[in-house]
């Protein structure tokens, strides 16, 4: 769970490197950096999009059952004083695992069920958490139903499950909060951030709604859109605008190997990302490469005026291991 400052541990060094970008002016870097331990790439190389084309329209994304991903990630919440960044005041650390365990039927159409377990480091009173994705690819692109599951779907053939467990991982980080002293429009500016972040997280992780009781909608949202190439645009909803767009392809250094992958910005609603922040995926065809979210929430007195300081909030999640069976 997150601590206070006073008893903050370094954030592991293998993380994506979590860059801050304040309003005020100051330079702002990527996620996507030089740091050979994590998530990075070399923005001056030269990149060919053939590379991370996948096995064609249809087979882009591994869907096979008996894949496994493993990710690593984690966040912090710092203050950036008159453009001076400060120490966090918590960091936290997670870990989660994805595994395609069987396919189930809804309403006639096949999926793929996708198994996702999250665990804080160290395991906090929330977790672990375990939620079921349903998924499915065409030649127009990768589907995923909406609303993840609490409770393991029925699946073809009797496959075992994981046993769901109570919690999620909304709950950690608000009670990690908690930790951080705060006081009037402090207050106001966490809590804003915190909301926000909590929002964008479920976005990021698979674009997926979570609610409470896990009772699917019916409703299908497109993930990507084939064939990925750099420009391509599309609204992940259909119901309302959901922008996500293939901003670059990029070489990725990350601890499961050097992958070439297709970064994709994503704006719920289309405004729920400001200017100087971003919700950003990688996929390459190994699959789901992971994520960064970099956000700001300005602090104001009494009379709406600024005081100088801003909230920057960034979590990211990155691939460590990959299994692909063919």
């Amino acid at each position: 769970m997150p601590t206070p400052r006073s008893l903050i541990a370094p954030v592991s060094s293998f993380l994506v490197p979590l860059f801050l970008a304040a309003l005020t002016g100051c330079s702002v870097r990527t996620p996507v950096g030089l740091d050979e331990s994590g998530f990075s790439a070399r923005g001056g190389s030269k990149v060919d999009p053939a590379d991370a084309a996948g096995f064609g329209s249809g087979t882009f994304y591994p869907l096979s059952v008996g894949n496994t991903w493993a990710y690593r990630g984690g966040g912090q919440i710092r203050v950036i004083q008159d453009g001076v960044p400060t120490e966090p005041d918590f960091t936290y650390d997670f870990t989660e695992t994805r595994r395609l365990i069987g396919t189930t039927n809804h309403e006639g159409t096949t999926y793929v069920v996708e198994e996702q377990i999250h665990h804080e480091i160290p395991e906090g009173i929330y977790g672990p958490f375990t939620w079921w994705a349903r998924l499915r690819q065409d030649a127009n692109g990768l589907f995923a139903l909406d609303t993840l599951l609490n409770a393991p779907p029925v699946l073809e053939g009797g496959r075992i499950v994981t046993q769901p467990a109570e919690g999620h991982t909304n709950l950690a980080l608000r009670a990690s909060l908690a930790a951080i002293p705060r006081t009037g429009s402090h207050a106001i500016a966490l809590e804003h951030l915190a909301d926000r972040m909590v929002a964008l997280r479920e976005v990021a992780r698979r674009g997926v709604g979570r609610n409470e009781l896990g009772e699917p909608t019916g409703l299908e949202l497109r993930q990507l859109v084939y064939p990925l190439r750099v420009g391509l645009s599309w609204s992940t909803r259909p119901d309302f605008p959901w922008p996500a767009r293939v901003d670059r392809v990029e070489i990725l250094n990350t601890p499961a190997g050097r992958k070439t992958a297709y970064r994709i910005d994503i704006n719920p609603g289309g405004t729920a990302v400001n200017e100087g922040e971003w919700v950003r995926v990688w996929y390459s065809r190994e699959g789901y490469l992971g994520y960064s979210i970099h956000l700001s929430s300005e602090v104001t007195n009494e009379n709406g005026e600024p005081t100088g300081e801003i909230f920057v909030a960034d979590e990211s999640m990155t691939v460590t291991s990959i299994n692909i069976v063919q």
